[in-house]
């Protein structure tokens, strides 16, 4: 597997759009709404590669509502490029991840399929499909 992007939690896209660029110059993906998950997310990449996904709830019922509610703004998932969805979850939850979001596919990522695992002494990890070419990393 290769590691694709940390997510960010955001109340508000264009705000912690202005934020991080004061932490230096990132290219940003037009925004995406993911209307089964409602959440509304953008990628922001730097020079070096580095990937943050903000992830934006919207409306009461985003699956990211409580967690904003609890957390606020903050980093609360990292995601790494699956080449074998099936045989990486089945590996994780050997390993003691329990799967919290079956695959389904991405808006964000061109429909390919994604999916959350848990982990108690990791939290949070989200697994994607790797392209079929290279890796692209979260665009």
């Amino acid at each position: 597997m290769i590691f694709d992007h940390t997510g960010w939690l955001v109340a508000d896209l264009a705000a912690a759009r202005r934020a991080l660029d004061a932490l230096g110059e990132f290219a940003y993906s037009t925004p995406c709404l993911d209307a089964r998950q409602g959440v509304e997310i953008v990628f922001a990449r730097d020079a070096r590669g580095m990937c943050i996904e903000l992830v934006q709830p919207v409306g009461p019922e985003s699956v990211v509502a409580g967690l904003m509610a609890r957390h606020g703004n903050g980093p609360y998932h990292a995601c790494w490029q699956s080449t074998d969805l099936t045989a990486d979850i089945e590996r994780l939850e050997n390993a003691g991840h329990r799967l919290v979001s079956e695959p389904a596919p991405a808006p964000a990522f061109g429909g390919r399929l994604f999916c959350f695992l848990f982990h108690r002494d990791l939290g949070l990890v989200e697994l994607v499909e790797a392209p079929a070419s290279a890796p692209d990393q979260g665009t």
